[in-house]
């Protein structure tokens, strides 16, 4: 009974915290400072799964660099709506903000 019990306590299989690293994919020093604002890029191909697809986003100060996880999460969340993972409105867009 002892040993039935012992396979019930074993722990359950954690995963490891994605790195919060990024790549530098070019340095465009000719269009820093053209906009304020990041540009996110995201691949839309049909077959890439939300882990294998590609997103980048180009800094103001025109540095293009890999998405960090929270950003590639939240492109796969606009783009790949799924029912448990609604996507929720910034307040600005709602009704009080937009007179």
């Amino acid at each position: 009974m002892k040993d039935e019990g012992k396979h019930f306590l074993q722990f359950v299989p954690l995963k490891e915290p994605r790195s919060e690293t990024f790549t530098v994919l070019a340095e465009d020093k000719e269009i820093a400072d053209f906009d304020q604002s990041k540009f996110v890029f995201t691949d839309v191909t049909f077959d890439a799964t939300d882990q294998d697809r590609t997103v980048v986003v180009r800094e103001p100060d025109g540095v293009l660099r890999t998405a960090l996880p929270e950003e590639h999460d939240r492109m796969n969340r606009i783009y790949y709506e799924q029912p448990n993972r609604p996507v929720f409105e910034p307040p600005l867009f709602s009704y009080p903000h937009l007179q």
